[in-house]
């Protein structure tokens, strides 16, 4: 799937699709210090999301269920289910 249609099944659209390029090219890029900003700002987003997400939901502050949506394994499925190896 090209990043258009990878867009659009994700139900949204990337003002710079240059930076989605550059997200799921990990490691592809040859500055290093750039592919490591990006991972440290990306986990830092979905740290957001997580807790964003866990506060709407009224749901205690719980370490341990804030530390099972983002391991690895789940992040690992939810990249499955949003089909990211193909775009």
């Amino acid at each position: 799937m090209d990043l258009e249609e990878f867009q659009d099944h994700l139900g949204y659209t990337f003002r710079d699709i240059t930076l989605l390029k550059t997200a799921l090219a990990r490691g592809a890029t040859h500055e290093p210090e750039l592919a490591l900003a990006l991972e440290h700002m990306g986990d830092a987003a979905i740290s957001l999301v997580i807790r964003e997400f866990i506060t709407r939901r009224n749901l205690r502050r719980d370490a341990q269920l804030y530390s099972v949506l983002v391991s690895n394994d789940t992040m690992i499925t939810a990249a499955r289910r949003i089909r990211v190896q193909e775009a």
